[in-house]
């Protein structure tokens, strides 16, 4: 499935991307990888720079995975219906940020908080965070939601600290180990990750720069990869594209497919059959957890949440936080002015709204405005432009939103992520274990590792 436009008069153009390939191009190389996503993407550059032949076998008709970018005139900024922020300043992306010499700007972080439509400040919303995710002992077997039963902390922090575990998580509280979001939070201190940046330019740059090197050729879209055949040293891919087999052979196969197609079975939409089968994962497999996401962009007429008579003293802010909401938080495209508000719904409230028709997602955004900031339904309405979305879950070459650890398998993303007898390896954000799944640069780290492993043991 494609992106969805509820409204369909305004379209996007997908940048950089690469004719069908035709019958006389190379059915052969020394590396294969299924995904032209961060990870395989990333992978793909380390490998061509270290002299390696690589085809990667892409399913979709473009580059990025759930990376979606579409640039509209009509916006300074680019609509991002998949990744929007950097967290931090991780060097995977602030290198290519550095050699695109891209801008990269840092988001208004001010929060507040509604409830019976009335905002107030809520200007220590990381302390909140942090003060309560810090009492997490590493070493106990907890969900976070039994975590939150013992800590030592008002009602309310308790109360924000989790719809923000699962809204970044795209998590359940009962189900993410609290260890992962402890191991989680270290990391991002080490990088800043209190901070977030956007990429006016748009996130498919990062993606455009990391397949700027590759051969033209090197990137077959459209390729749905249905069967892979493997021993020791030797693959083949069997492809479908427009209807037509095509087989590719290999000494080595790199999966970045994300976690959910790993974990369904081969002949579900966007399976892939393994021979022999993958035994050796299925326990990693079955203790990771797919999150789930709904996002909209939403455009009016007028930035109203800047109107004192809406906001009182609250503007400017970034981020603003409605729990009772069907979209718990939107945030602002501060500092940038766009007439634009973004809504997010991750883990629970995002189950809610998957596989619903665009009329109902529009009928859900404009409920959770009216509820944020207290105005009738019929004001929101009349300042309503349009609405955008993509619903990852229901896209068959994702099937959800991005990974999480569930309680006692903080190991498990490292075991997903071990190669097999020489011959088989992974990556993608669900094989981070240095507590940046869920993220691009986890991702994009991810495809580095296992190019490093590939190129070690090949």
């Amino acid at each position: 499935m494609r992106h969805q436009l509820l409204d369909e008069s305004v379209r996007g153009r997908y940048p950089s991307t690469i004719n069908k390939q035709p019958a006389t191009a190379s059915t052969a190389a020394d590396v294969l990888i299924v995904g032209a996503g961060a990870a395989g993407l990333a992978a793909a550059r380390r490998l061509h720079e270290a002299g390696a032949s690589v085809l990667v076998l892409e399913a979709r008709h473009r580059i990025g995975g759930r990376i979606l970018t579409h640039h509209v005139e009509a916006n300074q900024l680019p609509l991002e219906l998949g990744a929007e922020f950097v967290h931090g300043r991780p060097p995977a992306i602030f290198n290519l940020i550095g050699a695109s010499e891209l801008p990269a700007i840092e988001v208004c972080s001010n929060h507040v908080f509604s409830e019976g439509g009335v905002l107030r400040r809520l200007d220590n919303f990381r302390q909140i965070v942090t003060e309560v995710d810090e009492q997490i002992d590493l070493h106990a077997d907890l969900s976070y939601e039994q975590f939150l039963k013992t800590a030592q902390a008002p009602a309310f922090h308790k109360t924000i600290a989790k719809s923000y575990v699962e809204g970044f998580n795209a998590a359940r509280a009962e189900l993410i180990s609290a260890a992962s979001v402890a191991v989680a939070d270290r990391a991002a201190k080490k990088i800043e990750g209190e901070k977030q940046f956007r990429l006016p330019s748009g996130y498919d740059c990062i993606i455009r720069e990391l397949a700027r090197v590759l051969p033209q050729r090197c990137i077959r879209f459209d390729h749905i990869v249905r069967e892979v055949r493997w021993k020791h040293r030797k693959v083949e891919a069997r492809c479908f594209c427009d209807g037509e087999e095509i087989r590719y052979s290999g000494r080595c196969l790199l999966a970045t497919l994300p976690l959910a197609l790993l974990r369904i079975r081969p002949d579900e939409p966007g399976g892939i059959s393994f021979d022999p089968p993958l035994t050796a994962k299925a326990d990693a497999l079955a203790r990771l957890r797919v999150g789930d996401v709904m996002k909209v962009i939403i455009h009016f007429r007028e930035r109203f949440w800047e109107d004192p008579r809406v906001v009182g003293e609250t503007a400017p802010f970034g981020f603003a936080f409605c729990l009772s909401a069907p979209f718990p938080t939107l945030w602002t495209t501060k500092p940038h002015l766009e007439n634009v508000l973004v809504g997010w719904a991750g883990g629970p409230p995002a189950e809610k709204l998957i596989g619903h028709t665009p009329a109902e997602v529009r009928a859900a955004a404009i409920t959770s405005v009216s509820k944020t900031f207290g105005l009738p339904t019929a004001t929101i309405e009349s300042q309503l432009m349009a609405i955008h979305f993509h619903d990852w879950s229901t896209d068959r070459f994702a099937r959800g939103a991005y990974s999480y650890p569930g309680v006692g398998d903080l190991k498990a993303p490292q075991r997903l992520a071990e190669p097999l007898h020489e011959t088989l390896f992974f990556a993608g954000e669900a094989t981070d274990f240095q507590g940046a799944n869920g993220t691009v640069h986890g991702a994009i780290e991810s495809g580095y590792r296992a190019a490093r492993e590939l190129l070690s043991e090949n």
